[in-house]
C-alpha cells in the first residue's frame, strides 16, 4: 500500500519540533491527529521512528534515513504548490541566508555578491544570535546560516557546519590617525592606542586579547560592538584602530579611507556555514563556497 503523503509530512514536522505539540502546532491540528498519522506511517513501513527520551521525541536509526527522505519529499511538494500557484514562467529561487554578528560585513558582501548578480535567483539576509538563527534553520526560514564560530545544536537537530575557511587578522585605522604611526615598529606603537573590539562574546575577542597582551600592547578601549559593521563605521571615521580577517583586506582597502596598519597569522579567523542536508545542495549555497574557496584558498 503506498504512502500517505499526509502521514510523511505529519512525521516531518514531529521529527524537526521534536514533539506532537510543537508538530500539532505547526500544522494547526490536534495532538491525536499528528500521533494516528506517525503510527499509521510507523505500522505501514514495519519500524519505529521514534523513541522517548524525556519530553521528547528522538529520531531511531531508520527515523533518520526515513527523515531524509521525508524532507526531500516535503520540499518538493512545497515547491510544487508554489510554481502551480504563481504559474511556472519567472518563480524566482530565492536564498535566504542568516549572518551571526561576528562575521565582518565585507566578508558576507563578498560571498554572496554572485547570488545578488544573478537574476534568477533572489536573496533575503538577516542577522540574528546564533541559537536564534539554527532554529530559524530547522524551521526551513533561512537555508543557511554564516557564522564566525562554530555553532553547537541539539543532538536530534539535523545541522551540518562545513567550514569555509580560515585566516590571519589584519589591522586598520583611519588614514588621519595612521599618519601618527609612519616609521614606527609594528605592533608596539599601537600601545595605549584607542582600539575597538568585537564584544567578549564575539569569538575573535579572545584571540585578540591574548595576542595583544603576548605582544605588549595595552589597548585603551574606545567602543565594543557586538555588530561588526558598526565597528567597521567607526573605525573609517577615526575613532580607534580595528581589526578585520586578512581575507577582505583588499576590500577595505579599495573602499574604505583606512590604512593597514599590519597583519598576523598568529590569530586565525574561521568562518562556517550551517545547513541542512536538503539544502546543503541549494544552487545559493554552493556559490557560497566556491567563492570560498577563492577567498581562503
Amino acid at each position: 500500500m503506498p504512502l500517505s503523503y499526509r502521514s510523511l509530512r505529519y512525521f516531518w514536522a514531529v521529527a524537526r519540533l521534536g514533539t506532537l505539540r510543537r508538530a500539532a502546532e505547526e500544522l494547526h491540528v490536534s495532538e491525536p491527529a499528528v500521533s494516528a498519522q506517525i503510527q499509521n506511517l510507523q505500522r505501514r513501513i514495519g519500524v519505529d521512528l521514534f523513541e522517548k527520551k524525556g519530553r521528547r521525541l528522538v529520531l531511531t536509526p531508520a527515523g533518520n534515513m526515513a527523515f531524509e527522505y521525508a524532507d526531500r519529499i516535503v520540499r518538493l511538494g512545497d515547491e510544487m504548490t508554489q510554481r502551480l500557484r504563481q504559474g511556472a514562467e519567472g518563480v524566482q529561487e530565492r536564498l535566504r541566508v542568516g549572518i551571526t554578528p561576528g562575521v565582518p560585513k565585507p566578508l558576507v558582501q563578498l560571498l554572496l555578491a554572485p547570488v545578488v548578480a544573478d537574476p534568477t535567483m533572489g536573496l533575503t539576509v538577516v542577522e540574528g544570535a546564533p541559537t536564534a538563527l539554527v532554529g530559524d534553520l530547522m524551521a526551513r526560514e533561512v537555508d543557511v546560516v554564516l557564522a564566525d564560530g562554530a555553532i553547537p545544536t541539539d543532538p536530534g537537530v539535523q545541522a551540518y557546519t562545513h567550514l569555509l575557511g580560515s585566516c590571519g587578522v589584519s589591522f586598520f585605522a583611519a588614514r588621519k590617525v595612521a599618519s601618527g604611526w609612519e616609521g614606527e615598529d609594528f605592533p608596539g606603537y599601537l600601545d595605549h592606542a584607542p582600539w575597538l573590539l568585537p564584544a567578549r562574546g564575539i569569538p575573535l575577542r579572545p584571540a585578540l586579547d591574548m595576542w595583544m597582551a603576548r605582544q605588549g600592547v595595552r589597548p585603551r578601549i574606545a567602543a565594543e560592538f557586538d555588530d561588526s559593521a558598526l565597528l567597521t563605521a567607526f573605525g573609517t571615521a577615526g575613532d580607534g584602530v580595528f581589526a578585520a580577517p586578512t581575507a577582505v583586506e583588499a576590500m577595505i582597502l579599495e573602499h574604505y579611507p583606512v590604512e593597514l596598519l599590519g597583519r598576523t597569522e598568529e590569530i586565525r579567523e574561521s568562518f562556517y556555514a550551517v545547513s541542512i542536508e536538503s539544502t546543503t545542495h541549494h544552487r545559493g549555497v554552493l556559490e557560497i563556497e566556491r567563492v570560498a574557496r577563492g577567498l581562503f584558498g
